[in-house]
């Protein structure tokens, strides 16, 4: 058995923007899996809570945000769980995704035992961080979102199905197999990659260059 990739089109490239959403909400749920299970007895557990809640709260809010790819909207958060999705969008906004604002700020201080020597001179750093409350509503609305956006994935799987029903095996067996093409990541259109690689078969994967030989690209494939 071999894996094909099907001809782009409406539906097909509709589907494939619906698996990508789906991955991102499965990275989600990692993240906050991990932020969860943190020891919080740990010197570093806020810190690396937080850390990981920011990446949740990145990693989710892509799947709504505007861009090629085709983004949910609000029709598949549960009514009961939209002031939360509401509060991790507006985290993306104006905390994650946004620069400085008053959730990350600094002042400078002076000690007042050895001024105005330059050493009592100090810059203090303030950061709003995550907290693991927040974490565990946002598990709760993923997995809520999860539950409605797997409905509408097997639509647009239907979709696919009904849009390629007259390609007999015959024809699937003459499509290009699917493979795994690093290309560098400077100035790579993700899209027109994705489009073109469905119809020949290759996905390519923009890999960063570390200057080093003989590296190996790593993708994470999710299979919807």
């Amino acid at each position: 058995m071999s894996t094909k990739a099907l001809p782009p089109g409406a539906a097909t490239n509709k589907f494939a923007d619906l698996a990508g959403c789906w991955a991102d909400l499965r990275l989600t749920t990692a993240l906050l899996t991990a932020a969860r299970d943190v020891d919080r007895a740990a010197d570093d557990a806020a810190t690396v809570i937080s850390g990981l809640g920011e990446a949740a709260i990145m990693s989710y809010a892509r799947c709504f945000g505007k861009g090629r790819r085709v983004h949910l909207t609000e029709r598949v958060v549960p009514e009961e769980s939209r002031i939360v999705h509401r509060i991790v969008l507006a985290l993306r906004d104006k905390f994650t995704g946004h620069a400085v604002n008053a959730m990350s700020q600094a002042v400078v201080t002076g000690q007042t035992e050895n001024w105005p020597d330059r050493t009592s001179i100090r810059g203090l750093a303030f950061r709003a961080h995550v907290q693991r409350s927040l974490v565990i509503d946002m598990m709760l609305l993923v997995a809520t979102v999860r539950d409605a956006l797997a409905d509408e994935i097997e639509a647009a799987r239907l979709e696919v199905q009904i849009a390629h029903e007259q390609i007999a095996t015959s024809d699937l067996l003459r499509l290009g197999d699917i493979r795994v093409l690093a290309t560098a990541a400077p100035g790579f259109d993700f899209v027109a990659a994705r489009r073109a690689g469905q119809s020949s078969g290759q996905i390519q994967i923009p890999v960063i260059d570390t200057g080093q030989q003989g590296g190996e690209p790593a993708a994470t494939i999710t299979i919807v």
